[in-house]
């Protein structure tokens, strides 16, 4: 129930449309849409990987290979070098006595980097080349420009009611 709530929640600004607002979809409702679908999609994913890990770890025997998939797990997402190892990875670099090991990044922390990259060209593309959005400037200007409305809107009521 929360979760439908949630989505109601998520929509609303979708559902209801403000007076006066024409039914057509703007480009920007539009790429909302698409990033809301995205993101749903994504989550639905992330559930299905869940759900299969807490499922091949349901099966699995408590004993024995419970431990490795775990350790398999963390050694995917961290990329580390076992201590027994560490020789291999040493730098000639010592300083104080401590010496310099020459570890890789962490997978999630590369992966994150890509996707800020991959961020950069949509929003790029979509702000600068598509010209779908607006810049802070038209939306400041814009911004301004309904003040200045609501400004003079405010100021005739009150010389009316002076009069």
């Amino acid at each position: 129930m929360k979760s439908i709530l949630s989505l109601l929640l998520v929509l609303s600004p979708f559902i209801s449309k403000a007076e006066g607002a024409s039914t057509a979809l703007q480009p920007a409702d539009m790429f909302s849409i698409i990033v809301l679908v995205l993101l749903v999609v994504i989550t639905l994913v992330l559930l299905y990987i869940l759900f299969s890990l807490k499922v091949f770890l349901d099966h699995a025997k408590p004993n024995a290979s419970a431990e490795p998939v775990m350790a398999g797990f963390l050694k995917k997402l961290t990329d580390t070098v076992p201590i027994e190892q560490e020789e291999t990875i040493l730098t000639d670099h010592v300083y104080d006595d401590i010496r310099e090991l020459d570890n890789n990044l962490p997978p999630w922390w590369k992966y994150m980097f890509y996707a800020t990259i991959l961020f950069a060209f949509v929003y790029i593309y979509y702000y600068h080349f598509n010209e779908n959005g607006q810049l802070q400037i038209e939306e400041y200007t814009q911004e301004l420009a309904v003040a200045e409305k609501e400004k003079r809107s405010i100021y005739e009521t009150c010389s009316k009611q002076h009069r």
